[in-house]
């Protein structure tokens, strides 16, 4: 609720920005040639400001799609288009963590489900990764087509110290964590848990002490997956 609103508050604000800036831009191209030179410099502060409206209405635009389904509403999703999302909400933390994104993921692959919580599961293993790599690494998502299961297939792997063995069976319980006091609920990874299943997908991991983790997840094509779960 809370994304929700802010994303319609500051949507208003931005679309007056950038409905702004292009009409500028377009009266500085109807000036005369000689005039028009004389501008170039503020034509390019202009398209700066454009570029960074569009940017932060992009953000906007996600946390709305992030927070606006409702409850029971399965539809085609195409999953690298939630994995964008996400990174690009994200983009600003990873940067500052120096980890770095890989994405490899089919341009065709596509899930059904309901898009918001969905997204709040790749965000989340996406955190949790950055999080591991406290002096930062690679972050790779990569993605394969349906098995004879019908479950597409999706991972996020990080480069970071890995889970101990004694923990891995523990990874998914409520509030369950290795962070110290006050850094953590344990409860991210047991909400992913919750969706994944309520899709009628799965969610392991694989990891070794020193090699990074990797959590895997197998998501549903069909509407009758998810309904039968």
């Amino acid at each position: 609720q809370l994304a929700a609103g802010v994303a319609h508050e500051l949507n208003n604000p931005l679309s007056v920005v950038l409905t702004y800036a292009l009409l500028i831009g377009e009266k500085i191209e109807a000036m005369p040639a000689e005039l028009r030179e004389q501008l170039t410099g503020f034509s390019g502060q202009l398209g700066r400001i454009t570029a960074a409206a569009e940017r932060c209405k992009a953000i906007a635009d996600n946390l709305l799609a992030f927070s606006r389904e409702t409850e029971g509403e399965l539809v085609p999703i195409g999953l690298g288009e939630l994995v964008e999302r996400s990174l690009d909400l994200l983009r600003t933390k990873l940067a500052r963590a120096k980890v770095r994104p890989v994405c490899e993921l089919p341009d065709d692959l596509q899930i059904v489900g309901q898009p918001g919580p969905l997204q709040q599961v790749i965000t989340n293993l996406v955190l949790n990764a950055v999080q591991a790599m406290e002096g930062g690494g690679t972050l790779t998502i990569r993605g394969s087509l349906p098995s004879e299961g019908g479950l597409a297939v999706l991972e996020v792997a990080d480069t970071g110290p890995g889970i101990a063995p004694e923990h891995l069976d523990k990874i998914f319980d409520p509030f369950f964590t290795t962070k110290p006091l006050g850094q953590g609920t344990g409860l991210g990874l047991s909400i992913v848990y919750g969706i994944v299943a309520k899709h009628g997908g799965r969610i392991s991991v694989d990891s070794e002490p020193g090699k990074g983790a990797t959590f895997r997840l197998r998501l549903p094509t069909s509407a009758a997956r998810v309904e039968a779960a």
